[in-house]
C-alpha cells in the first residue's frame, strides 16, 4: 500500500504537465499549419501573426469537426 500513497502525490504533477503540454501544442500547432503552407506554396507568403493565427485556429476548429451520422 505505501507504493499506491506514493503515486497519489505525483498525480497533480502528471496532471500540470499535461495540461501545459496541451496548452503547447494548442498555441503552436496553428504556427505549424502556417508554416507548412508556406513551405508548400512558395507564393502565400502568409505572415506569422496574431491575425493568421486566429484564422488558422477558427478554421481549424469549423473544418476540423466530424459530421454526425
Amino acid at each position: 500500500m505505501k507504493n499506491v500513497k506514493s503515486l497519489k502525490g505525483e498525480k497533480p504533477i502528471f496532471v500540470v504537465i499535461a495540461v501545459l503540454l496541451a496548452s503547447v501544442i494548442l498555441v503552436f500547432m496553428p504556427l505549424a499549419v502556417i508554416w507548412s503552407l508556406n513551405t508548400l506554396f512558395t507564393t502565400l507568403l502568409i505572415p506569422y501573426t496574431l491575425n493568421t493565427w486566429a484564422a488558422v485556429v477558427v478554421l481549424g476548429s469549423t473544418l476540423g469537426k466530424k459530421a454526425k451520422a
